[in-house]
């Protein structure tokens, strides 16, 4: 992957997201908040409704866990001048990032569509700016693991957009028709469920790119492409490993502290003092001391579980970095 200057690639996100929003505000999903902040989805029939309902379910309790029992319930009124409106209440089904962030936008540029895609699949916990290297990272990691072209694709899963230089975009798939992506960094890009075909027409991959394997040689006319993977999270992963790595597990307590305020900060719900951010670069400066330490120290002969642990710090701490110098621009 070809590495680029950060100020360099920050110019290129933003110039990606101008062509973002110009796309998704014409094409978007039709999904409204009514009357205590109810979630829904319109739109012409039921029958399509229902479906993607059901689809919803199924990412939140195979990806997240998160079960109910809950049945669609449509209604259509026929009151609407261009024909029959239906809609349907998801809020007893869509997954809790979904219900707390959908047209949801920060108060600072930071977040954008990598990190989204790692948060909805339960690998980070927090909302924030991730870096391409976070991305790939976790993308090769024990925790994803890549579909194969027969493989049938399930509500929840990865797609990663690429190009022959690296990462382009991250989001989450729901079914051929819905999914669930932040296009680009800038304050001004909303969490959105919009339709797949949106999502790719924005970043210029073309259909039969749509879904290529990274083992296989890339077609010339692909400049952009998937690569589609199914996760786990960070937590059923550690449970399963953790006794296998010794490894100082009050650096993750220190790191999902910094995460939790940084994303509240981002996001407006809170608004630290200069003192108090600059007391929280120092912690992530002391944290980043102890965590190079270890990684220096990784060896062919490390557990898989203990390398995999180390370098989450590391790139927690890279993209951290990055999103302070992204909001101090604002001072």
């Amino acid at each position: 992957m070809i590495k680029l200057s950060k100020t360099i690639f920050l110019i290129f996100l933003l110039n990606n997201q101008i062509q973002a929003e110009q796309i998704s505000d014409d094409t978007r999903l039709n999904t409204v908040r009514e009357a205590q902040h109810t979630l829904t989805l319109n739109g012409g029939n039921c029958l399509e409704l229902e479906a993607e309902f059901k689809n919803i379910r199924k990412w939140s309790e195979n990806t997240l866990k998160e079960e109910n029992i809950s049945e669609p319930n449509c209604v259509c009124d026929k009151k609407f001048k261009k024909g029959r409106e239906c809609k349907i209440d998801i809020d007893n089904v869509a997954p809790n990032i979904v219900k707390m962030y959908q047209d949801k936008t920060p108060k600072f540029n930071g977040p954008n569509c990598w990190n989204n895609t790692l948060v909805s699949t339960g690998i980070l916990p927090h909302l924030r700016y991730s870096d391409p290297d976070e991305m790939e990272f976790w993308m090769k990691s024990p925790l994803c693991k890549e579909k194969k072209i027969t493989d049938k694709m399930e509500p929840g899963d990865a797609i990663a957009i690429r190009t022959n230089e690296g990462e382009y975009h991250g989001f989450i798939y729901i079914s051929d028709k819905m999914s669930w992506s932040k296009n680009g960094y800038s304050k001004r890009s909303k969490y959105d469920l919009q339709t797949t075909e949106n999502v790719f027409d924005v970043y210029k991959v073309p259909e039969n790119c749509q879904r290529i394997t990274t083992d296989q040689e890339v077609p010339k006319e692909c400049t952009t492409f998937g690569n589609v993977y199914q996760c786990r999270s960070w937590d059923d992963y550690w449970n399963e490993v953790k006794e296998t790595a010794n490894v100082d597990e009050e650096i993750d307590s220190k790191l999902n502290n910094i995460d939790c305020l940084t994303s509240k900060y981002v996001f407006g719900d809170i608004s630290p003092s200069p003192q108090t951010v600059s007391l929280i670069e120092a912690s992530l400066d002391a944290i980043a001391f102890e965590v190079m330490d270890l990684k220096n120290k990784l060896t062919d002969k490390t557990p898989e579980a203990e390398s995999i642990y180390v370098q989450r710090a590391v790139h927690r701490i890279n993209s951290l970095k990055t999103q302070y110098e992204l909001t101090s621009a604002y001072y």
